[in-house]
């Protein structure tokens, strides 16, 4: 799939539609953006620092032979 944004975009729109009312008010909250945003950057920063520890890397590189990029 090429065009991996639009794919969750759509996710996201279909999970907003068939939730209760009370989680579509709570999820639209802009704190709660907000906060999903830091979250989620945190994560894909500890993802990535996650592919340069040793162990992982050497996996990744010498045993399965692909590029880290």
């Amino acid at each position: 799939m090429q065009c991996t944004t639009v794919f969750i975009a759509c996710l996201i729109l279909a999970i907003m539609y068939f939730l209760p009312h009370y989680f579509r008010v709570i999820l639209s909250n802009p704190i709660v953006v907000i906060a999903f945003f830091f979250f989620f950057a945190f994560v894909l920063l500890m993802f990535s620092r996650l592919l340069y520890w040793e162990p992982i890397y050497n996996l990744i590189t010498e045993i399965l032979k692909k590029d880290i990029t």
